[in-house]
C-alpha cells in the first residue's frame, strides 16, 4: 500500500507539482485504496521512507533531494558578497552606455529601476530581474552584461528556446546558448571561479533545469535570473523563478515602466496580468479588439485577418492539435485557401523509388521545430518557402536540396533532409513556440482548451508591438483572465526550503 503514495506523488509531478498537501494525499488514498486503509498506507511510506513529510506536505524522495539540495545552493549563492565594482565605477559605466545609446541623437537614459538593477547585479551573486513585457528588460542585460565584462567576469548567457537565446545574442553582440547547449557542452567540463550565468525567460525554467544549471556553477559563481512570472510556467515540473519571488530575503528587482509598446495593448496587457480583462472594441482597425464568432467560422475570420497584412501579421494559437482553433487545423485551413495551386515540394521516397509530396508548397510559412546550429537555425525560427526545385539535387557532397527557404533573418538556407524534419507549417504557431519573439500583428483565436489560462493569453498579448487581434469566445477569455494562473496551483517545496536553509546558516 505504501506504493500507492509514490503512485500518487509522481502523477502529480507529471502535472507540475513536486509535492501534495497531506490531506489532499489522504483524499486520493481514499479513492484509491479505500478511505479505511488510506492512513495506514500513508503511514508505511513514511515508516519504510519512500516519501517525506515536511510541514504537513508530503514529499517523494527524489523530488525533495533536488529542491533541498537546490535551496542549499541557493542560499549559499545570496551570501553577501563584495561588489565586482565600486559604485562610483558602476555609475560611470551607466553614463557612458547611456551616451553609447544616445549616439543616433535619440535621447536615452535608464530609468531608476533599470539602474538599480545594473548596481544589484554587481553586489548580489544571485539577482531575480522581473518585469512584464516591454518593459526593458533587454535594455538592462545589455548594460549588465557590459558591466559583467568589465569586471572581469566569464559571462554564459542562456535560454531555455533557441530563438530566445538568439534574441539575447542580438541584443548583446555576445554569444548565447540554450540551456540544453550550455549543460551538454559547457558546463559538464566546468566553468572558471569567476564566472556569471544570465538565463532569460526564466519562468520557464523547470526545477530539474535549475538544479543542473545551479549545479554547474563553482563555489564563487554567480546567477542572474531574468523573466516575468506572468508570462509562460514550466512545462517541467516545479517552478523556478516564480518560487523564489515568493522568498524575501533573496536580492530582486522589478521593472515596471512599459518601453516597448503604449496605449491599449499595454493597458490590455496589465489589466490581464492582475487578473482583469478590460472591455475591448470589436472593430479591426483597433490597436487591441475581440472579433467574436463562433468555432465554425474562425477558421475564415483568422485567414480574412491575416491576409490584411500578411507580412506583418503571426497567427497564435494555444494548443497545436486540439480543437478548431488548433495550429494544425488553421495551417490546413490557410494553406488549403492560399497555395493549394502553388508548386509542391517533393522529395525522392528510396524505399518506394518514386517522388513524394512533403505537404510543403512554394510561399508556405514555415516553423523550425529543433536547434540546427550549424544552419544558424533555432528551435522556433521562422521562414517562407522561396523556391522549390523541380527536381531534387544533389551537390558534390552528396547532400540532396529540394529547394530554398527565406528565414527572419533574412537568410536563404537550402532545404536538406535535415531541414524537412524539423519543418512545420508556420501560418499559425502554438504561443509556446512564440515565447520570446515579436510581431507587429497578431491574431490570436481563444476557446477553452485545457491549457488556456491567464498566463497564456497574456503571453499573447505582449507578443504584438502595434496590434493584437482576438478572435473567439470573449466569454472564455474574461474567464481563464479572472482564474487564477495555472502555476499558482502547483504545490512546490523550493520557498518552503529556502526558508529553512537560511534559518539553518
Amino acid at each position: 500500500m505504501g506504493a500507492a503514495v509514490e503512485s500518487i506523488l509522481y502523477t502529480e509531478l507529471d502535472h507540475g507539482s513536486t509535492c501534495v498537501p497531506r490531506e489532499v494525499v489522504r483524499d486520493k488514498l481514499a479513492k484509491l485504496v479505500g478511505k479505511v486503509y488510506a492512513e495506514e498506507a500513508l503511514r508505511l511510506a513514511l515508516e519504510r521512507h519512500y516519501v517525506v513529510d515536511f510541514e504537513g506536505v508530503i514529499h517523494a524522495l527524489g523530488p525533495w533531494s533536488i529542491e533541498c539540495s537546490l535551496s542549499e545552493w541557493l542560499v549559499r549563492l545570496a551570501t553577501p558578497t563584495r561588489p565586482l565594482l565600486e559604485h562610483e565605477d558602476v555609475e560611470a559605466l551607466m553614463e557612458r552606455y547611456e551616451r553609447a545609446e544616445a549616439a543616433d541623437g535619440t535621447p536615452f537614459t535608464l530609468n531608476s529601476a533599470q539602474r538599480n538593477a545594473v548596481l544589484a547585479a554587481s553586489s548580489h551573486r544571485l539577482l531575480l530581474i522581473t518585469g512584464g513585457a516591454g518593459v526593458g528588460k533587454t535594455t538592462v542585460l545589455k548594460c549588465i552584461r557590459s558591466m559583467l565584462d568589465t569586471s572581469g567576469q566569464n559571462v554564459y548567457q542562456m535560454a531555455l528556446s533557441g530563438r530566445a537565446a538568439k534574441r539575447m545574442a542580438e541584443a548583446t553582440g555576445k554569444p548565447s546558448m540554450t540551456i540544453a547547449g550550455f549543460l551538454r557542452n559547457v558546463g559538464r567540463h566546468g566553468i572558471a571561479e569567476n564566472s556569471t550565468v544570465v538565463v532569460d525567460e526564466a519562468s520557464m525554467l523547470d526545477v530539474l533545469l535549475a538544479y543542473r544549471v545551479v549545479g554547474a556553477l563553482p563555489q564563487a559563481g554567480r546567477l542572474i535570473l531574468i523573466g516575468d512570472p506572468f508570462q509562460l510556467p514550466p512545462v517541467g515540473p516545479g517552478l523556478t523563478l516564480h518560487a523564489l519571488m515568493e522568498v524575501p530575503q533573496l536580492a530582486k528587482v522589478e521593472l515596471t515602466a512599459v518601453k516597448r509598446f503604449s496605449g491599449d495593448i499595454a493597458i490590455t496587457a496589465n489589466a490581464v496580468r492582475e487578473g482583469s480583462l478590460p472591455v475591448l472594441r470589436s472593430t479591426s482597425d483597433a490597436a487591441i479588439t475581440f472579433l467574436e464568432c463562433g468555432p465554425d467560422k474562425v477558421s475564415e475570420v483568422v485567414l480574412s485577418l491575416l491576409l490584411k497584412e500578411p507580412e506583418n501579421t503571426q497567427v497564435l494559437t494555444f494548443t497545436k492539435n486540439a480543437g478548431p482553433a488548433s495550429s494544425r487545423i488553421l495551417n490546413e485551413f490557410c494553406q488549403r485557401q492560399l497555395a493549394v495551386a502553388a508548386k509542391r515540394l517533393v522529395v525522392f521516397n528510396d524505399e518506394r523509388r518514386r517522388l513524394e509530396d512533403t505537404g510543403f508548397r512554394l510561399g508556405d510559412p514555415v516553423l523550425c521545430t529543433k536547434n540546427l546550429w550549424h544552419m544558424g537555425l533555432q528551435n522556433g525560427s521562422l521562414g517562407r518557402m522561396y523556391s522549390v526545385n523541380d527536381e531534387p539535387l544533389t551537390d558534390s557532397e552528396g547532400v540532396v536540396s529540394y529547394g530554398w527557404i527565406q528565414w527572419d533573418d533574412g537568410e536563404l538556407r537550402t532545404v536538406t533532409n535535415e531541414v524537412l524534419d524539423a519543418l512545420e507549417l508556420g501560418y499559425a504557431i502554438t504561443v509556446h513556440k512564440a515565447q520570446g519573439s515579436q510581431f507587429k500583428r497578431v491574431v490570436v483565436p481563444v476557446f477553452a482548451t485545457r491549457n488556456l489560462d491567464r498566463t497564456m493569453l497574456y503571453t499573447a498579448i505582449t507578443r504584438a508591438t502595434q496590434q493584437v487581434l482576438l478572435v473567439g469566445d470573449r466569454s472564455v477569455a474574461a474567464e481563464v483572465v479572472a482564474s487564477p494562473p495555472s502555476a499558482s496551483k502547483r504545490w512546490v517545496g523550493l520557498p518552503r526550503f529556502i526558508q529553512q536553509a537560511i534559518q539553518e546558516q
